[in-house]
């Protein structure tokens, strides 16, 4: 073993993070072991406060029955060699800083000890009591900052940990009362039914109209509550552990064959590309995903016949890139990104509720994927864009 260099007579202090921290030198050598303590008082630290090792046994009993805030530790002792030092002192102590002291000049287990923990690594016989104290003050400020980094990671696990309970407590809240509700507002809407009818027996215009007036309205609620509870149930479907693999077009076929009444009236024309890539999803999820954005591409139609494009081409991190363009009347890129938010429509559009790219976002988000608006076909309409996990 290398003694330290001989101690300069004027040897300045330093103040470590820790006031009184107390230290584990693990060593075997004994005149190291002076020379340190020797070096360590002289620069304030208390003899009292470091203890000694000479085995990796000692070092994990003392580990465990005392509050060590540091670890001076050779990484050749009659018990254990090399990184089997620093892993056994980490497994005791995982967050205690460990600075190595070795006569072993191996640039590799240098690299290695670093990567396990070690938070420096001097050569004995190639550092001096400055290099030491100076390792030790960097220890000490990097094992606060992990601290507060643990701290902050620890309250942030814990904050979203809350905002999960407290989504979760709203949206059974959502599915409750959207569920609950959905009963009263059709009653209302055959009274309204039944009064409508009475005012025409009666030859009762303004009744009429109030009547259709107050059907529409309910209609309207009906629609909110309905959109409320696919948005509150989107979770747990995404939660029920049905997901399977299912081509695109299998998936636009389905939703064609829902919508087909809607295409006829409106002309529409659907043509989809790259239909053969298969994804792994919830099938009623993205059922209703593009069914939303192919009834948006038909509701926001223009003048022009309606040319709808769904195409597919791979993307990063195993995942599918989906467009669905159209022709239609387009949105401004100033709301591209605010039309996904919840109840958000733009002006001039009165029909909706704002639910239907909100509900959009989430099931696609519910996936890992992500979700935008570009420029339509031949710089006419949106191409709504999102990605979706691909068949492994």
């Amino acid at each position: 073993m290398c003694p330290l260099q001989q101690i300069p007579e004027r040897v300045g202090r330093i103040s470590p993070a820790i006031e009184s921290p107390r230290l584990l030198l693990i060593e075997d050598d004994d005149l190291f072991v002076e020379l340190t303590r020797l070096i360590l008082a002289e620069r304030g630290f208390a003899d009292d406060r470091t203890l000694v090792a000479a085995s990796i046994v000692d070092a994990s009993l003392m580990l465990r029955e005392n509050q060590v805030d540091l670890i001076l530790a050779d990484l050749s002792l009659p018990d254990a060699y090399g990184l089997e030092v620093v892993r056994r002192c980490r497994a005791v102590a995982p967050h205690v800083p460990i600075i190595v002291l070795t006569a072993c000049r191996d640039v590799d287990l240098a690299l290695e000890a670093l990567a396990k923990g070690a938070q420096d690594y001097l050569i004995k016989g190639e550092f001096d009591d400055e290099d030491l104290l100076r390792a030790i003050r960097y220890a000490f400020a990097r094992s606060r900052a992990e601290a507060d980094l643990r701290s902050t990671l620890h309250e942030l696990e814990e904050s979203n940990r809350q905002l999960e309970e407290s989504n979760s407590q709203l949206e059974q809240y959502a599915t409750i009362a959207s569920h609950d509700l959905r009963s009263p507002v059709r009653t209302a809407r055959v009274f309204a039914g039944r009064m409508i009818a009475s005012a025409g027996l009666l030859a009762d215009p303004k009744s009429v109209e109030l009547g259709i007036g107050l059907d529409g309205c309910l209609a309207r609620l009906e629609t909110m509550l309905e959109g409320l509870l696919d948005y509150a149930q989107a979770r747990d479907l995404s939660s029920s552990g049905e997901y399977r693999d299912e081509t695109v077009s299998t998936l636009i076929d389905e939703i064609v064959t829902d919508i087909v009444a809607d295409l006829r009236d409106t002309a529409a024309h659907i043509e989809v590309r790259g239909g053969g890539a298969s994804l792994r999803a919830h099938p009623v999820l993205v059922r209703s995903l593009l069914n939303n954005l192919v009834c948006n591409a038909v509701k926001y139609r223009s003048e022009r016949p309606l040319h709808v494009v769904i195409s597919t081409e791979p993307d990063e991190d195993g995942k599918v890139l989906l467009r669905v363009t159209d022709n239609g009347t387009g949105i401004e890129p100033r709301f591209r990104t605010r039309v996904f938010g919840m109840f958000e429509r733009l002006s001039g559009r009165t029909d909706g509720i704002g639910l239907g790219l909100s509900l959009c976002h989430r099931i696609v988000s519910l996936h890992g994927g992500r979700i935008w608006i570009d420029d339509g076909l031949r710089g006419e309409g949106i191409a709504v864009c999102f990605t979706l996990p691909a068949t492994p």
